[in-house]
């Protein structure tokens, strides 16, 4: 159930990124699901009233929800292979590294992923996150 719930969470602010001019990087989800403008609305109200997963769920059609899922799987494995990446480039423990995909899978934030590094890991990742900003780099 909280997979369900991270992955629609995700949705949500993908379709309220959306919804604003100019679209926005994660617009791909959105324009998978071909969501009608009707639909981003649906999402940004039942989001701020803090409405529930099944509420989100509803405004999806059948196809857009069976989509959701597998553009959902899709996102989880290049996650596992970012940090596989991070995993030789920075040093990490098999335990980091677990501890990473975990927090990952739970939608954990970047302030998250970085509290699982020792100082010098965190350098480096800044550091390889710099180095990557705008050659289309995915270490975000």
């Amino acid at each position: 159930m909280n997979k369900a719930l991270t992955g629609l969470f995700a949705l949500t602010l993908s379709a309220a990124v959306m919804a604003q001019p100019g679209g926005g990087q994660r617009g791909g989800m959105m324009q998978e699901l071909d969501l009608t403008q009707e639909q981003l609305e649906q999402m940004k109200v039942i989001r701020e009233n803090g409405g529930s997963r099944e509420e989100m769920h509803a405004v999806l059609t059948p196809e857009q929800q069976a989509r959701a899922a597998e553009l959902r799987k899709a996102s989880g494995e290049r996650r596992a292979k970012r940090v596989d990446k991070l995993k030789v480039e920075l040093g990490l423990s098999d335990e980091q590294a677990q501890q990473m995909r975990d927090i990952f899978e739970a939608g954990g934030s970047r302030d998250d992923i970085r509290a699982v590094m020792t100082q010098e890991q965190q350098a480096q990742f800044d550091q390889m996150r710099k180095s990557h900003k705008g050659g289309g780099g995915k270490l975000r």
